[in-house]
């Protein structure tokens, strides 16, 4: 019987976890895991909308109260879930809170990898997509704030100038803190001109909505994006100021930034406006745990 001429060099080498076919069936194996988990990613990204709601209603309830004077004061995220943990169930709703955020923080991840809202790869779009995922790096710095405080953690409720002079110390970490102040002002401003001009209700299912409702939500919306973008904006130039005067003492957290409004003249006025645009934009967070629409692929 012939045998056949066979030559080992026309077979393909075997795969290994390192070849292109590979990577593809991870990539694959990981859409497929996220297209199953999807409804959970959804259900937990709602939970998030919900906790950052609660998160800025306390900081806002907390800083009227304080503009006018019958109890309150200015504080930040982990300043709202230490009043929150007080409270009957408290931890239970702070732990919760926890979940929700990191929910979140990883729709929020999926929703930039995938361009599941279609911002394409302009050079806004990218900006867009960038930004989705530092709403994730936000949702995770408030989860920490909350387990902080559920777990018992010492320390005051002073983190961004706590690392802020960590960074300094780094090599070109002056650098570093002015580059981040930067992109907070800039995030700010964005927030500003959403809250100003933009479509505030773009991404909102109200075909439900009575329509004075959704007139509502609207002003809601805008209130509420423009007090967090001043907020920030403060929480930015004071990043970029500290990294100027090589000192982590200037940088400023929201407590820090609702202070400084209370400083100026006729600040009791400027920081009850702003802490009811931040009530404002805790309500719009609760509208968006409702509402939004949040999609994984």
């Amino acid at each position: 019987m012939p045998v056949a001429n066979v030559n080992p060099r026309v077979h393909p080498p075997p795969m290994t976890a390192s070849t292109p076919g590979n990577s593809e069936t991870l990539a694959s194996e990981i859409e497929d895991a996220v297209d199953s988990a999807g409804p959970w990613i959804i259900r937990l990204a709602r939970v998030g909308y919900a906790s950052k709601g609660l998160v800025y209603l306390v900081i806002g309830v907390m800083a009227a109260l304080a503009a006018i004077g019958i109890g309150g004061g200015t504080t930040d995220g982990r300043g709202a879930f230490t009043a929150i943990v007080a409270q009957p169930f408290g931890r239970t709703i702070v732990a919760t809170s926890i979940v929700g955020l990191l929910g979140y923080a990883l729709w929020r991840v999926i929703s930039a990898l995938r361009d599941t809202e279609h911002r394409g790869r302009s050079a806004k779009g990218i900006a867009l997509r960038v930004g989705q995922a530092g709403s994730a790096v936000l949702a995770i710095a408030i989860a920490v704030q909350a387990w902080r405080v559920i777990s018992g953690s010492p320390g005051e409720s002073r983190a961004i100038e706590e690392w802020t002079r960590r960074l300094m110390a780094a090599p070109a970490g002056r650098w570093m803190v002015a580059l981040i102040g930067a992109g907070i002002a800039g995030y700010s401003l964005f927030q500003l001109y959403k809250g100003l001009a933009g479509n505030v209700t773009r991404h909102l299912e109200l075909w439900s909505v009575k329509e004075k409702w959704q007139v509502r939500f609207e002003r809601i919306a805008r209130f509420g994006l423009v007090a967090r973008g001043l907020v920030f904006l403060v929480v930015g130039w004071f990043m970029i100021a500290t990294a100027m005067k090589f000192t982590g003492d200037s940088a400023r957290d929201i407590d820090g930034a609702l202070d400084t409004f209370a400083a100026r003249q006729y600040g009791a006025a400027l920081l009850s406006v702003v802490a009811f645009g931040l009530v404002s934009y805790g309500l719009l967070q609760l509208i968006n745990a409702r509402w939004r629409r949040v999609e994984v692929n």
